[in-house]
């Protein structure tokens, strides 16, 4: 990928590059200390050869600081000059410099690559007591600097939210990719991915992970207000005067790892270069900004980047925050993709990064697209075809059927749903004609019934008749929808006995019809889709309603009555031995699917520690079309993954009634809590001593035959009553399943009223 020159009257493009392979010695730490490594500064390198040559970024805007190993044996302090040393007091002043002197619309690129820690936290509110919010020790995610250990500070994650903060209102563009991870498990050998990598931790921490010791000197020089309220944001609280902000429109963060991982660094060649000890993450960024078309956007940058490192053999999962659908180094945006990733290739076969849990089909055909490609849809130039042989819980092999074009498929191509062999879904029509119909409506049915239907490209099997089919068959994946003619020749759809939900535009032709029906078919495709085999079942619900006109008691499966406007609050709680991966959506009642969590720009999933808790508020409308009926039905659909994946394939299903909102337009107080939560997981583990002992005094809550798994707590005691928080309404999701491989589905159906 490269761009023309710089304008020097146009926005300009500048460079934080940070990387540390020396670590000064001492033991001001103990036991607490961090290891030289070896690749850091050739990460920096990299980045700067590309951000020179193929960029075109001007030297005096690519600021630099870095520690390699001294110059003579009899030294103990890094070869550069004291000033170009990342200490904790150098990080901060060139932040400050370029915030300073880059403007408006600038574009600023940081890269860190080092170890990195988590702490106990130096803000203020270490411990919350809300009652509707999770009780957590504050920790804090770090960049270790040059001096720590002879006492130098951590920059944390509060104090780099503050600097990206003042970036974000200045109107810059900024992104940060940060090579190091925030440990939650001491690196031990055999945690890289082969014997020539090397883990980049902090070291000599406790067995959770985190640096529980706190120095004299461990303070920050940002301010405490700005601090407090990077704090307040973190633990879920905003101050009642706190000012709008910047929308996060202009921030992007990628991270080599996820919280309970480590990453590393090994001998790497980059497009066609001598092979160089690099990061993991360094290494699949570079080679797919060097093998990119220009204007690629973050998001596909970062799948491709995924799929690289999955190709050497690194299990790490590594994360991007903020707006992933800015292109790189400039200010505009594409439109995100809602495609399945190719995770890796055969020779006549190749692996989509979906599965069962995805709704993905034995037999389905997909339209492989390049991974570079900006604008992808099924008339859009493609590469191959591909059908699917073998499913998996989160990945599916398929053979390749046909290759089209010249360009070679790579890992992070694009897939697309083709056809399906064997949907999953049936649409019944029942043609409704009265008898004094015109001969325009006449001849609209007629045109439709010549329709050859097989020749078609649906999602979901379509019947067309006069009468339903087998009536008194209770099947939840067949729907029943009136077809009529309106006095417009427009064909109409109502779906049968169900006036809970959105009215469906009209349809001026077949195609536009059938056009509507794939987006019902895919709604209920994905809307029925649940585990063949949910053993152990790993979610209960306690949800509760303190409002003065509502009061009732929920039960499995049954539907929660809330107003227009009202919250409702999930928890989410594990109680396996793994860590698990959140991923919640809303379905409409105008069928469209939208995530409601994790948010837009805060990654696919949410990764949940074993014995740890995460909360969401989802507030729901009733949409204007719906205008004149009594209430509408929306359906929460939870999905949990014991291995990272992305439902994103599903978002692509949008509302067929344009005027509904979906409640994710964030304000500017949100922009800024999802600024700071990129940088910081939701809550803090506790000791593992200390979570042995409150798991095994914890009881069990199983739904009624419940089969449980012999690795899993064996406990049926009823679950204790405590006072209800104070909150619209609330639903817990407690994970209780054993530590196999698994993936599980909830629904909670919610009727929304005027």
């Amino acid at each position: 990928m490269t761009s023309s020159s710089q304008d020097s009257g146009g926005p300009q493009k500048w460079a934080l590059l940070i990387g540390i392979n020396y670590y000064i010695p001492g033991n001001t730490r103990h036991p607490v200390y961090v290891t030289p490594l070896t690749g850091c500064v050739n990460d920096v390198e990299v980045a700067e050869n590309y951000l020179f040559k193929h960029q075109h970024m001007e030297r005096q805007r690519i600021q630099k600081l870095t520690a390699s190993f001294p110059s003579t044996n009899d030294s103990s302090l890094p070869a550069e000059p004291p000033e170009n040393w990342p200490t904790y007091e150098n990080i901060k002043q060139i932040f400050e410099r370029v915030t300073k002197e880059a403007n408006t619309d600038d574009i600023i690129y940081i890269h860190y690559s080092g170890h990195g820690g988590r702490v106990v936290t130096i803000g203020p509110n270490t411990v919350n007591n809300e009652p509707n919010l999770v009780n957590r020790l504050r920790i804090d995610e770090a960049l270790v600097s040059v001096d720590f250990n002879t006492g130098g500070r951590y920059f944390r994650d509060i104090e780099l939210a503050c600097v990206l903060k003042k970036m974000t209102e200045k109107g810059m563009g900024t992104s940060a990719v940060e090579e190091s991870p925030k440990s939650k498990v001491r690196p031990i050998q055999g945690n890289s991915a082969d014997s020539k990598s090397r883990v980049r931790s902090v070291q000599g921490v406790s067995a959770d992970g985190i640096d529980w010791t706190r120095l004299e000197t461990d303070i920050s020089d940002f301010p405490e207000h700005e601090l407090a309220h990077a704090t307040q944001f973190h633990i879920g609280k905003r101050p009642s005067n706190s000012a709008t902000e910047r929308s996060p429109q202009d921030w992007v963060i990628a991270a080599a790892c996820q919280p309970h991982e480590v990453t590393g660094e090994r001998l790497l060649a980059i497009g066609g270069l001598e092979p160089k000890t690099i990061g993991y993450l360094t290494y699949g960024w570079y080679d797919s900004l060097l093998n990119a078309t220009a204007n690629i956007s973050y998001d596909a940058l970062f799948r491709r980047t995924q799929d690289m490192m999955r190709q050497i053999g690194v299990s790490n999962s590594p994360v991007i925050m903020g707006n992933i659908r800015r292109q790189m180094f400039i200010n505009t945006a594409t439109e995100v993709t809602h495609t399945i990733p190719i995770s890796s290739l055969g020779d006549r076969r190749v692996i989509l990064w979906s599965g069962r849990a995805h709704g993905v089909c034995e037999g389905d055909i997909y339209k492989i697209y390049s991974w570079d490609t900006s604008h992808i849809g099924l008339s859009s130039p493609h590469l191959a075809i591909a059908e699917v042989k073998v499913l998996r819980p989160t990945e599916a092999e398929a053979d390749l059927r046909m290759k089209v074009g010249k360009k070679a498929l790579a890992v992070g191509c694009h897939a697309i749903l083709l056809h399906r062999n064997f949907p999953r879904v049936t649409l019944q029509l029942v043609v409704i004609l009265a008898p004094d119909a015109t001969e325009t409506q006449k001849s609209k049915i007629e045109r439709l019934k010549a329709y050859d239907l097989s020749k078609v490209e649906l999602t979901a099997k379509v019947v067309l008749g006069s009468t339903r089919q087998n009536p008194e068959r209770d099947d939840k994946r067949i729907y029943h929808f009136d077809l009529l003619v309106n006095s417009n020749g427009q064909y109409l759809l109502l779906e049968s006995g169900k006036e809970s939900k959105t009215p469906l535009p009209p349809s001026s032709s077949p195609e536009l019809l059938f056009e509507l029906l794939n987006n019902i078919g895919l709604y209920y495709h994905y809307q029925t889709l649940q585990c063949p085999n949910p053993n152990p079942k790993i979610f209960d619900f306690q949800p509760s309603s303190t409002q003065p006109d509502k009061s009732w008691d929920y039960s499995d499966g049954q539907p929660i009555d809330m107003n227009n406007g009202s919250t409702f609050d999930v928890t989410l709680e594990n109680w396996t031995h793994k860590f698990l991966y959140i991923s919640i959506f809303r379905f409409s009642s105008s069928w469209g699917i939208s995530r409601v969590h994790p948010p837009p720009g805060l990654g696919d999933y949410e990764e949940v520690d074993w014995g740890h808790k995460r909360q969401r508020s989802i507030t729901l409308s009733f949409p204007k079309s719906a205008s004149g009926q009594k209430y509408v039905v929306e359906t929460i659909k939870i999905f949990v993954t014991t291995q990272p994946t992305s439902f994103r394939a599903m978002e692509g299903v949008s509302d067929v009634d344009s005027t509904s909102k979906v409640n994710e337009t964030f304000s500017g107080e949100d922009s800024y809590q999802q600024l700071h939560n990129t940088l910081h997981t939701f809550d803090s583990p506790h000791t593992q001593a200390h979570k042995i002992k409150e798991l095994a005094n914890r009881p069990r809550f199983d739904t009624v035959g419940n089969h449980l798994d012999s690795t899993t707590l064996k406990t049926s005691k009823s679950r204790p009553s405590k006072p209800r928080p104070k909150m619209a309404k609330m639903a817990r999701v407690n994970n209780s399943s054993g530590t196999r491989e698994v993936w599980q589905t909830k629904d909670i159906t919610v009727h929304v009223y005027p």
